[in-house]
Formats: C-alpha cells, structure tokens, sequence
C-alpha cells in the first residue's frame, strides 16, 4: 500500500517536472521532499518580492505630488490677483461717479482703490450710527436713497393743559414736572452721486437706507492726506452750512407742532358747523397713518 502511494506521487511529480524545464525529475522520496522544499522556498522569495515592491512609491506619482505642490501656490497667487484686480476695476468704475477723484493720477487712484471697500444695504437698514458702520471711511453713494435721521431728547411738561417742550442737554437737567421724550426727526435726504461721514456734524445722527443702497468706502485718512486744494476740508464746510442744527430742526418741530393743531381744530369746527354724524373714531384710524399724518403730535 505505502509503495503503490508513494509511486503515485512520483508519477503526478515527473508530470509537473516535465512542464517546468527547470526541474530535475524525482527518482525517490527524498528527492520529492527535496523538491518541494526547493519550490516553497522560491514562492517565499518571489511574496516578499513582491510585497516590498508594493511598498515602495511610485516614482510617477511622487513626480505628480511634487509638481501638485509647486503648482498649488502659483494658483493660490493667480486667483489673488485676479480678485484684487476685479475689486480694483469696479472701485475705479465707482470713482468715475465723482468729479472729486478726477484730480489723483493713476498711481494714487490705484492705492486708493486698495484701501477702499464696496457695501450694499437693504432696505431700512442702518447704514451708519448707532453702534453701526465704518466711521473712518467716506460713503460715497453709487446706487440707491437713503435718509438723515436726528435722534432728539425732549423735556416735555404740560402747562395750562399744553404740552411743553425744549431741547434736553446735560447741561439742564430734567426739572420736577419735566420728562424725557424722544423724537426722531428726518433730517435730508441722500441720493445718487452724494456723500456723507466726511467729516461734518453728524452728532445724534444715523444714516438709514430708504431703498436698496450701494456705496463705495473710501479711508478718510487717505483721502484728506492727498485733498487737491483742500477739496475735502471745503466740503465739509459746504455740509455744515447746509444741513440743519439740532436748534433748527427743534425750531421746525414746534412750528410743524402748531401747524397740525391748527389743522386739527379747523376739520373739527368745520365738522360741528356742518353737524356732519361720523361712525367712525379715532381709533379707527391705523396707527401708520396716524404716524404718517402727525395725528400723534396733536393728540393730547
């Protein structure tokens, strides 16, 4: 039995043998054992091989990596300059607006335009004042409309069933039957081509967007450095000379105060002398109207 067996695998080895010219036909076992030995060692050779080839990094895709590498900066430094260059282009199409600017040659219209911004604002929204917006840049209105507001304290008493008003400072204290009232009064409007926060008197003043709003942000700093014939100086003289004090618009307030009354007794008498019977009242007025119409001033 073992001498049959072992014939067998003589005869499966001299087919194998016969197929790789390499090998030397078996004749015994020992051979066979030999044989075998011989193959496992070169398998073993021929794995670790190729394991280590596996390891090893392509030298190709190294090369790929290293160009990558190289090339990653000089994009990153083309897509710069490619948006400096867009912002400097619409900064420069923006100061076209202005004649105020046509006096800077190229080399200082080209620093300007670095240091100045481009903003949008909705509707109703705050532009400058209150806590909001760059104070150490010039607006330069593009696109849009836009309002003065002046945020005014009051101190208000009633006297002989009139109310009473005069401007509230620091410096008057609020008496005994005096309160504090706050009033916001439009000051001017701002539209295409104007400019505002140079540098004139905007004390207790915001800035709020009517419409869609866009303005180009110029440094302050800058612009007073380089200002043609004191151009910016002059300007600002022209805005304080314009706009309306805190004294003027009070004045206004207590002239437009008297006008509503007047308004309002005289649709009143001529109502009882027409003895004309309303169903409605007061009340049923909606209250944007009666902001709108003054109906609060004189409701007293």
């Amino acid at each position: 039995m073992h001498h049959s067996f072992t014939n067998e695998v003589l005869q499966d080895v001299k087919k194998v043998t016969e197929n790789n010219s390499g090998l030397k036909s078996p004749t015994s076992v020992a051979d066979i054992k030999e044989t075998l030995t011989n193959k496992k060692t070169v398998r073993f050779q021929l794995s670790v091989k190729e394991d280590k080839t596996a390891l090893e990094p392509s030298s190709k895709s190294a090369d790929k990596d290293t160009v990558t590498n190289k090339l990653a900066p000089e994009a990153q430094d083309s897509a710069l300059q490619k948006s400096l260059q867009e912002h400097h282009d619409r900064c420069l199409e923006a100061m076209k607006i202005f004649p105020y600017f046509s006096a800077l040659d190229n080399d200082q219209l080209k620093e300007c335009c670095n240091l100045s911004k481009l903003e949008k604002y909705g509707p109703q929204e705050t532009i400058l004042g209150d806590g909001r917006g760059k104070i150490n840049f010039v607006y330069f209105i593009l696109n849009g409309q836009c309002r003065v507001i002046e945020h005014m304290e009051l101190a208000g008493h009633e006297n002989n069933g009139r109310n009473r008003f005069r401007l509230h400072s620091e410096d008057m204290p609020l008496g005994v039957n005096e309160h504090l009232q706050v009033y916001f009064m439009q000051v001017c409007l701002l539209e295409k081509a104007g400019c505002f926060a140079i540098g004139e008197n905007l004390k207790d003043r915001s800035v709020i967007a009517v419409t869609e709003v866009e303005c180009l942000l110029c440094s302050r700093h800058w612009l007073m450095k380089h200002s043609k014939a004191n151009i910016w100086q002059r300007i600002v003289n022209f805005l304080n000379a314009h706009l309306p004090s805190k004294e003027d618009i009070f004045t206004e307030f207590l002239v437009q105060r008297k006008w509503l009354k007047y308004r309002h007794n005289l649709v009143k008498n001529i109502l009882i002398k027409n003895d004309i019977k309303r169903t409605s009242s007061f009340h049923n007025v909606p209250y944007s109207v009666r902001i709108m119409d003054g109906v609060k001033l004189y409701n007293e």
